[in-house]
């Protein structure tokens, strides 16, 4: 009960910081941010204490990124991260698209990240090796983390499908509420 405390009450430290805001730790699996071979989101990084990116893909398609940023403006911003091209088999995610939201709507997903731990969530096999159950062709969910000149990759293959068959993993089950999450924002509407 004490360590729950103590997680809840540093927890509530981070939702309530204004104006800089603490980044908690990415935990393993870290990567540095050189690495990264997108273009258009190497300038946002520089500018920027922490960038979520989130996106879904599968072997039909590639959505945009849904990225929220908060910035040397000590404010949040949203943006999509999209491909610019017309070839369905060419993705160069070159273009970033900055979206209208309310700093509330951007803090809570940002109060939900830090609440159900996403920085500390491990990284999974693509197929979890855990569950009995397969499937193929289902999408994944792809979460990037970046802070300091670090990032991190959290990239769950069809979460909601594997916690209906073989509950009881919480970072499935936190992987499938940010999905939703993410996809509840009308301010990531996206047209191409």
């Amino acid at each position: 009960m004490k360590h729950f405390c103590i997680l809840f009450f540093v927890s509530f430290l981070f939702i309530q910081s204004f104006g800089q805001i603490q980044i908690p730790v990415l935990g393993n699996y870290v990567r540095d941010t050189s690495e990264l071979k997108f273009q258009a989101i190497k300038p946002l990084i520089g500018k920027s204490s922490v960038v979520i990116m989130f996106r879904t893909y599968s072997a039909w398609g590639e959505g945009p990124f849904k990225v929220i940023s908060f910035e040397a403006d000590n404010m949040w911003h949203a943006y999509l991260l999209k491909d610019s091209t017309s070839y369905p088999s060419v993705i160069n995610y070159n273009q970033l698209e900055n979206k209208s939201a309310s700093q509330d709507s951007i803090k809570n997903l940002w109060k939900f990240l830090v609440i159900n731990k996403a920085f500390s969530l491990p990284e999974i096999p693509s197929f979890d090796t855990t569950c009995d159950y397969s499937i193929d062709d289902a999408s994944h969910c792809d979460l990037r983390i970046i802070a300091k000149n670090k990032y991190k990759i959290l990239d769950y293959y069809a979460p909601k499908y594997f916690e209906e068959n073989c509950p009881g993993s919480l970072p499935r089950q936190t992987m499938v509420k940010i999905h939703n999450l993410f996809f509840k924002q009308q301010f990531f509407e996206y047209t191409r």
